[in-house]
């Protein structure tokens, strides 16, 4: 009874600490974001004081022509690119720091819980597949759970763990990067509308 309690109480903060880098992650592409918006409404605003330059000059037609002209289809390219850029920087920037976790004290009671979710999930599970510096972390936490699996280092998993079936025509993917992968999808609407209005 005290083991089970000390592993739920493991497991919320194991979650609480989750929670903790993902809405980090969340304000710092936030960051980002608004200094895109911030770059992107300055080169806007630029090029309304160009066209309104063109106008008081007495170019007939100036605003018109203008948004045909390759400066101002260069001046979208431009603006686009940058919104991208910083759509990149911000998932660059939360992949970044959910690998840094695995660097922390408390990522072995992450990696106990992302193996337990392959085991309980993918029964046909043979061995795992975790980064090289995970291997003896990985045993002892096989050991702490009483499984019997064999462990392979496999340094394309940057924090997490892989599950594959001895015939290894099946596999369950459970890494920070695939967790976040499969979070970007929701996330971007959010970040579109931020981005582009």
């Amino acid at each position: 009874m005290i083991y089970k309690d000390l592993f739920m109480a493991l497991d919320r903060q194991v979650e609480a600490d989750r929670e903790k880098l993902i809405e980090s992650a969340k304000e710092k592409a936030r960051a980002i974001l608004q200094e895109a918006e911030q770059d992107i409404k300055k080169a806007e605003k630029t090029f309304q004081e160009e066209l309104a330059k063109e106008e008081q000059l007495g170019k007939k037609g100036a605003a018109k022509k203008s948004k045909s002209t390759p400066k101002n289809t260069h001046l979208t390219k431009l603006i686009l690119g940058v919104k991208y850029k910083f759509f990149e920087q911000a998932i660059y920037l939360s992949r970044k720091q959910l690998n840094e976790l695995a660097k922390k004290s408390d990522y072995q009671q992450v990696l106990k819980k992302l193996i337990k979710e392959c085991v309980e999930t993918f029964p046909e599970v043979d061995r795992l597949l975790v980064n090289s510096r995970d291997v003896s972390l990985a045993k002892k936490i096989l050991h702490e759970l009483k499984l019997n699996l064999k462990i392979k280092a496999a340094d394309n998993v940057s924090a997490g763990v892989i599950a594959v079936s001895a015939d290894e025509k099946l596999s369950v993917c459970n890494t920070l990067d695939f967790r976040l992968d499969k979070v970007i999808p929701s996330l971007s609407p959010q970040i579109s509308e931020i981005l582009y209005g």
